[in-house]
């Protein structure tokens, strides 16, 4: 008789916030703008001081439009996991990839430590497939719940052998 104690599938979230992404864009629309309007005249017309103001501008354009590249194109990750196929979708606005891997794509699962400076650090199950692609879970503040997770999704991933 099968084990009927085995989950058919399992759904893990990566979320992305709107209110995330609308901050992001926020601030790099901010962190572009600002720094040109208010620093201008040290850049024209040209004086000895225009490269001084240049870095400053070209520094504060290369925070905000990566900012804006993160509001904009950031990935909401949704895991799908099924006996024997994980189905990853990566969602912004403006597209949607579809991935889907069987056990014999999949490289390891592995769990990955994230350093902090301002907390303790957090860990995440990192899977990475056979063509070298990586994909992370959400971090969890002990290793303990991340390992747990690992368990959960290869108990799902991986079939049963009779």
């Amino acid at each position: 008789m099968p084990n009927t104690d085995k989950p058919r599938h399992l759904i893990h979230d990566v979320p992305m916030p709107s209110f995330l992404r609308i901050l992001l864009v926020g601030m790099g629309i901010f962190a572009v703008v600002m720094p040109a309007l208010e620093l201008r005249r040290g850049v024209w017309p040209l004086n000895i001081l225009t490269p001084f103001f240049a870095v400053i501008i070209i520094g504060a354009w290369s925070v905000g439009f990566s900012a804006l590249k993160g509001g904009l194109f950031g990935y909401m990750i949704r895991w799908h996991i099924t006996p024997g196929m994980i189905d990853i979708k990566l969602i912004n606005p403006f597209q949607q990839r579809h991935f889907i891997y069987k056990p014999s794509d999949v490289e390891h699962f592995s769990i990955q430590k994230h350093e902090w400076s301002e907390r303790g650090p957090t860990w995440a199950v990192e899977m990475l497939t056979k063509n070298e692609l990586r994909f992370e879970t959400i971090s969890f503040d002990t290793i303990a719940e991340a390992e747990k997770l690992k368990e959960e999704i290869q108990t799902v991933f991986i079939p049963c052998k009779s």
